[in-house]
């Protein structure tokens, strides 16, 4: 199922998108 693979690909880029700027935004917490 293609559009499934495509929709966790998408789910997980915009995850580590917000992770990225919650770390930039609390350098502290951003545990890479």
């Amino acid at each position: 199922m293609v559009e499934v693979e495509f929709l966790s690909k998408s789910y997980k880029t915009l995850l580590t998108s917000k992770n990225v700027i919650e770390g930039d935004l609390n350098p502290e917490n951003l545990s890479t």
